[in-house]
């Protein structure tokens, strides 16, 4: 593949739509059609949500907003802007004492919640700071739910002492279910109406997850594709020690597009590109610096592969067909 840097670049972002980088006091917008370029200086924190764009020059200071070829205020007020998992982005407004905090809905109005969520969506917000209790608030209705989730399974600490288990990663959603990866290995899918188990899939090891549709995806030293509605396991691929593409070793997180997996090694700089059907290598890339252990650092769009190295310089990679 073709490669092309882009030196100074300090924000990555992008959706189905486009994606987002901010270089040399330009933000730029590529949607593989009419790409454009805006100048607007001291970007600190820039999102993308359909086809709009958030950003701040840096904490506390008003939120822009780029849509339809305009920039103007979204709020003016002294405010944090923040995403969270399934995109959703949160506002934190400064009062006296503290933040109150809302979620953009998708008519770009704020619904005020009462507390910064760990997970949301547009019907929903969870909170799950302690790591042993998921605490559910629905947007639209007056209805909450809290699950213990120390009563589900156990994990083994470094002492091999037995312990109840803890939320270990990010909460992923399809349809009515919750997945939560816990610390001993397991997978425990919720109903979200109710938070009682659907399935748990037992596993020992712990791992880096995704979802795509209908399916979740799961990396340690082994690459299992799962079917989120039962949670059996559909295929794996041993991944470990080398074994997947000539030493090799997966480190960092995991993504999933239509027909490719994402794997890195984020120490390296090795990168490796998987057929999603039947999880065989069609390319491997590496890049001389290393990445940052976050899903912000990579992005495929329109055939070409986006990577943010730890040095502030953006890849990329490009058929070169």
């Amino acid at each position: 593949m073709r490669e092309t840097k882009k030196n100074n670049v300090f924000a990555l972002t992008g959706n189905d739509n486009f994606v987002v980088f901010y270089c040399s006091n330009e933000i730029h917008i590529l949607n593989g059609y009419d790409d454009e370029t805006i100048f607007y200086e001291n970007v600190f924190r820039i999102y993308g949500k359909n086809s709009i764009l958030f950003f701040q020059n840096e904490e506390g200071h008003p939120i822009k907003i780029y849509k339809n070829d305009e920039i103007t205020t979204f709020l003016d007020r002294e405010c944090y802007l923040a995403k969270v998992r399934e995109n959703q982005l949160i506002v934190s407004e400064k009062s006296v004492n503290n933040y109150i905090d809302y979620i953009c809905m998708p008519n770009l109005t704020l619904k005020q919640i009462p507390f910064f969520p760990n997970y949301a969506n547009t019907n929903f917000i969870i909170d799950h700071w302690d790591k042993k209790t998921i605490k559910m608030s629905f947007l639209m209705k007056e209805k909450n739910w809290q699950k213990d989730i120390s009563s589900c399974g156990k994990y083994i600490n470094l002492r091999d002492e037995e312990q109840p288990n803890e939320i270990d990663g990010g909460l992923m959603g399809f349809e009515n279910l919750l997945f939560v990866p816990l610390r001993g290995g397991q997978l425990l899918a919720l109903d979200v109406e109710t938070g009682e188990e659907v399935w748990m899939l037992e596993q020992e090891i712990s791992g880096q997850y995704a979802v795509f549709q209908d399916k979740i995806y799961k990396k340690n030293e082994f690459l299992y594709e799962i079917n989120a509605l039962t949670g059996e396991i559909i295929r794996q691929k041993n991944i470990g020690d080398g074994d997947i593409q000539d030493g090799f070793i997966a480190i960092g997180p995991i993504w999933i597009y239509e027909d490719i997996i994402i794997l890195i090694n984020n120490y390296t700089g090795d990168i490796v590109l998987l057929n999603k059907n039947d999880f065989s290598v069609f390319d491997k890339i590496k890049i001389d610096a290393s990445i940052a252990h976050s899903k912000d650092t990579i992005i495929w769009h329109d055939n070409k592969l986006y990577v943010l190295d730890l040095n502030n310089t953006l890849h990329i990679f490009e058929d070169e067909k």
